[in-house]
């Protein structure tokens, strides 16, 4: 589904730098044109970035997200928390502690 900004977006994106190619480009990209257009001005406002650079920026992003390949899978699951071991071993040693305890009391 092709998105497509509507002619005040449009027309505040070219007062802004942008050109015709670009903005076809943005479009492109699948992405909600109200969202994108919001974005665009927050970060032109903000950060003072030209429109080539935020060109350059979801390109970089786009080509990212279609190279699954260049990141290492991850490995592993959910690993305990060093408290909850802490906390057994502590619960064993004082059972142990307890045992000895009442072995030597019956000895006695």
């Amino acid at each position: 589904m092709a998105y497509q900004f509507n002619e005040e977006d449009r027309e505040e994106l070219m007062d802004r730098g942008f050109n015709n190619e670009q903005l076809e480009y943005l479009e492109s990209l699948e992405m909600d044109t109200d969202g994108l257009f919001s974005d665009i001005c927050k970060i032109m406002d903000d950060f003072g970035d030209t429109p080539e650079q935020i060109i350059q920026s979801y390109e970089e992003a786009n080509n990212d997200n279609n190279n699954p390949q260049q990141y290492a899978p991850q490995q592993g699951g959910k690993r305990r928390s060093k408290k909850s071991r802490t906390r057994k071993s502590k619960k064993s040693k004082k059972s142990k502690k307890t045992r000895k305890s009442r072995r030597s009391y019956r000895r006695r």
